[in-house]
């Protein structure tokens, strides 16, 4: 570079030719330009291909990226190393295993630009890899802001490295060379403690990688001493002796101290510290506690009310001998003997788990009964499992009985608990006509009005029955459209007494085609999908090419979808209104059958006011009726407990759940939807589309995934794309005005989207399925 960058990124490395490369890809991507980006890679002094990874991005980019080595000197000298030499006006620090998002140095360096106040801007963390998850400390993520601690001091930061520094304010400043845990945090709020405010940006995020092995640096401290003995000496003292104001600590750090503290409240892992270590820590502790005010620990969001409790005793105390709650009688061997284990262990780690989450929880708003009901859940846990112990006993030995009698291997093929109609069905219907080694079953509810039918097709097995928890526990591969707890843990928080009888493939055939991201939800560490199938190349490479999914390309076969070979053409001057549903909508928990109870509030909400008044407009009646047409709504499966909530008009007809919606994309002339995936189905038969996407903003907030990059609707979508209610209606009244005939522009994109256009998707899934063993 011929001038100094915008940014400089230092990056410590040591050991992680596995990641590395995307980090530095995440750099290069910024959306700022490369003309503004130096990248500082500091080689602390790894033993693996690193170095050689390294390299190969200098030549390829000799202006932007410098590589340095060193000696193994620990992760605060690299990145000292690093600020020597940079040159930007600011500096980030990136872990090598992490990733940014790629609108995040624009935004920051914005931020910096315009307001001299502050000199850090800080954006919030999402996990991925082994966890996706939102850091605890997002909350107060609200929109693109500027915080001052004096007025917000419940608002603690405490990675340096999500956030974006002003060069100046690192001037005189170094990381803690003495420090290999918190040495950011102390840094960070040694910097803060200068104007006391900093940039918050809410509308873009910092990756942070929890390793699928366990070792990201979040995971492994506190089982190093120095958690311990070091790090609240020379961080957490170090920092509060600099947030002094009148003589006492300022609000803010009192928070940071709190939010360390909810980490270390279960107690110092005993095995690790002597005796006098443990006493020592202690009392590093309760000198920190003491600096906290009683006001602040029982406003604290962190803790139950009970660890609330003990800090304000431990508070009072002149001297502890250890700091936690688990006394030294816990220090016992664990029972590994497996009956002992379903009696004592399982269900008593849940519960153990269940008392950890209540630490995070502020109770203070929540009537007395809610309060008595989150302090008696661990118990319950514990009681709901001692009274599944006989069904799970039975259980156990049935299905060790039948796993020796067993020759082949068992499927279930499902869609919903309740509704049979989708790609479960149609990839069912098509086994059928082979000849599989297998035995193969449908699985579907008794209670569904589907159920008679699937019977007459091939063999139904009652979904929740004794037959049906014996073969999922013997099953070989589970194969479904859907990923929900319902069809992959039939046993729920239960899921522990069978879980070592569990070793079928999950092969996910897809409800849909994915528009957006769902790796937050369909990665493979969560749902341990074997066969991931898809749609299109471009569905595909999607999911493949986003590390946040964790698939294999030969996990994820693109195949096209198994209704796809069952859909007919036959419109009957129908529009239909298929509009898919709202996670923010969704307040009530679904039974074992995945059914919801009723909300009385669906009715103020926007996504139901949109649709009801849709139903019973005049202008798009008129058009209907002058076009000799009808239309019909079909409310998404997810809301069909609401259905009571809207009235039918005289155009437009309400379909009874459960749908059979092959026959409405058959039937309909034009599709009005807004993100669903049955937008792809009706594509398939070239045929009209419209996308109402009144609430776009609202909907990828509160929904399961975010906003895909690899899918546009506006420059790839089957249709035109309505932003609000008058130019969705308008929409509507052209189309059927028009006689709802596809343009060549839509047509075209069709052609470019779909890989395979035939019938033999069911084929092609199928011969996946068994050549699995392969993979």
């Amino acid at each position: 570079m011929n001038t100094d960058p915008t940014i400089s990124v230092i990056m410590p490395l040591y050991n992680v030719g596995r990641y590395v490369a995307q980090a530095i890809d995440s750099v290069l991507g910024q959306t700022i330009g490369l003309e503004g980006i130096e990248i500082i890679l500091v080689n602390d002094g790894s033993t693996d291909d690193t170095e050689v990874i390294c390299k190969s991005y200098t030549e390829r980019y000799p202006d932007n990226i410098y590589y340095y080595n060193q000696t193994n000197q620990g992760v605060s000298a690299a990145r000292n190393a690093g600020l020597k030499v940079a040159r930007g006006r600011y500096i980030n620090f990136l872990d090598a295993d992490d990733m940014w998002a790629k609108d995040a140095f624009k935004k920051a360096v914005a931020l910096l630009d315009i307001d001299q106040t502050i000199d850090l801007v800080a954006a919030k963390v999402k996990f991925f890899d082994r966890s996706i998850d939102e850091h605890p400390l997002n909350y107060k993520f609200t929109a693109d802001r500027v915080i001052d601690v004096n007025d917000e001091p419940d608002s603690p930061i405490m990675h340096l490295i999500s956030c974006v520094v002003r060069r100046e304010a690192l001037a005189h400043r170094t990381f803690d060379t003495r420090l290999a845990i918190a040495e950011d945090s102390k840094l960070l709020n040694e910097i803060l403690v200068d104007k006391k405010r900093y940039g918050a940006l809410a509308s873009t995020h910092y990756n942070y990688r929890k390793r699928s092995n366990n070792s990201s640096a979040i995971d492994g401290g506190q089982q190093r001493k120095d958690y311990y003995l070091k790090t609240p000496v020379l961080a957490y003292e170090a920092i509060a002796n600099q947030w002094m104001v009148d003589g006492q600590l300022h609000p803010y750090m009192q928070y940071v101290l709190l939010y360390d503290f909810s980490y270390r409240i279960s107690g110092a892992p005993y095995q690790l510290l002597s005796d006098a270590e443990e006493k020592a820590y202690a009392q590093t502790m309760l000198g920190l506690l003491k600096r906290i005010s009683p006001e602040r620990i029982k406003t604290s969001r962190w803790y139950s009310e009970s660890q609330k409790a003990y800090l304000l005793s431990a508070r009072e105390k002149p001297m502890i001998t250890h700091f936690g709650f688990i006394d030294h009688v816990t220090k016992g061997a664990i029972v590994k003997h497996p009956l002992l284990n379903i009696l004592c262990n399982w269900r008593f780690k849940k519960s153990l788990e269940q008392c950890h989450k209540l630490r995070r929880y502020n109770l203070s708003q929540l009537s007395v009964r809610g309060r008595l009901l989150e302090y008696a859940k661990p118990w319950l846990i514990i009681g709901e499992a001692v009274l599944d112990i006989p069904r799970a006993l039975l259980l156990r030995m049935a299905s060790a009985i039948d796993r020796h009698t067993k020759s082949r291997e068992l499927w279930l093929v499902s869609d919903r608990v309740m509704a049979a109609g989708d790609n479960g069905e149609a990839l069912f219907r098509y086994i059928q006509t082979q000849q599989p080694e297998a035995k193969v079953y449908f699985a579907l509810s008794k209670k569904s009005a589907d159920y008679t039918r699937l019977q007459q097709i091939g063999p139904t097995i009652n979904y929740g029955s004794w037959k049906y928890l014996v073969t999922f526990l013997l099953a070989d591969k589970i194969i479904s459209s859907h990923a929900d707890i319902e069809t992959t843990n039939p046993f729920l928080r239960n899921l522990d007494h069978y879980q070592d009888l569990i070793h079928h493939d999950f092969v996910f055939l897809q409800h849909g085609v994915i528009s957006n991201d769902l790796s937050g939800w369909l990665n493979k560490k969560d749902k341990q999908i074997k066969l991931f199938i898809t749609s299109s190349k471009v569905e595909h490479d999607a999911i493949v090419h986003n590390p946040a999914y964790g698939y294999a390309a030969a996990e994820v076969p693109t195949t096209g979808l198994a209704r796809w070979d069952l859909l007919e053409n036959g419109p009957q001057n129908k529009i239909v209104i298929a509009p898919t549903f709202r996670a923010s909508l969704l307040k009530t928990p679904t039974n074992k059958n995945g059914v919801r109870a009723y909300d009385p509030s669906f009715k103020q909400s926007d996504y139901f006011q949109f649709y009801d008044r849709l139903m019973h407009d005049e202008r798009l009646a008129k058009a209907l009726a002058d076009s000799k047409m009808t239309g019909e709504f079909y409310l998404h499966p997810n809301f069909a407990q609401q259905a009571s909530d809207f009235q039918a008009s005289d155009q437009i007809s309400i379909a009874d759940f459960p749908y059979n919606y092959q026959q409405a994309i058959s039937t309909g002339n034009l599709l009005v939807s807004d993100y669903s995936s049955v937008t792809y189905d009706f594509a398939y038969l070239y045929k009209p589309v419209i996308y109402a996407q009144f609430d776009e903003q609202q909907f990828y907030q509160g929904h399961s995934y975010t906003k895909g990059h690899f899918f546009s609707y506006q420059k790839d979508g089957f249709g035109p794309v309505c932003s609000d209610y008058e130019s969705t209606v308008e929409a509507i009244i052209k189309a059927v005005q028009g006689g709802c005939k596809l343009s060549p522009v839509y047509r075209k994109r069709i052609d470019d989207y779909f890989t395979h256009h035939d019938r033999h998707n069911c084929q092609r899934i199928y011969e996946a399925i068994l050549g699995m063993s392969k993979l």
